[in-house]
């Protein structure tokens, strides 16, 4: 039975030995999410505090060489204000356009899990719709009645 354990063993760790050996790159551990879409990318790094973990979020603009060189690289502030923002799935939506349609959440239940696009342009430029988490509750005294007037009956 041990034979069997440390066969198995050196067949599973042989791949990752051949790998390391053929100069792969390393994925850091900390990389949640990489999404790519001809020359756009998003990463999503995981970073954590002693409470709770979160997502920073970057964009990037690849070129179209072979070698897929990074052209720049931004943050995506809207996102990235504070501890509080995970992503739990991207998906690619078709068309002529690169768009990456988001699904947050909160792990402090800041606001409620929202879909959210991200939409790509030339130069690491992108546009995020909504521009900000949505609160998961009003702020004190921006209630609204009936008709969208404050204080409306």
């Amino acid at each position: 039975m041990p034979a069997r354990l440390i066969a198995l063993a050196l067949f599973v760790l042989a791949p990752g030995a051949h790998a390391a050996k053929a100069g792969l790159p390393s994925i850091p551990p900390e990389l949640a999410l990489a999404e790519t879409a001809g020359p756009h990318r998003l990463l999503a790094f995981q970073a954590c505090s002693e409470e709770n973990c979160w997502h920073q979020m970057h964009v990037q603009a690849l070129g179209l060489s072979p070698q897929r060189k990074i052209l720049c690289s931004v943050p995506v502030a809207a996102l990235n204000r504070g501890e509080n923002v995970m992503v739990s799935n991207a998906a690619w939506r078709p068309g002529p356009y690169p768009v990456l349609e988001l699904s947050l959440h909160s792990p402090q239940d800041e606001f409620a899990p929202y879909v959210a696009t991200l939409a790509f342009a030339r130069d690491c430029k992108y546009e995020l719709r909504p521009p900000a988490p949505p609160a998961l509750y009003p702020p004190t005294g921006a209630a609204t009645g009936p008709g969208g007037k404050a204080g409306a009956e």
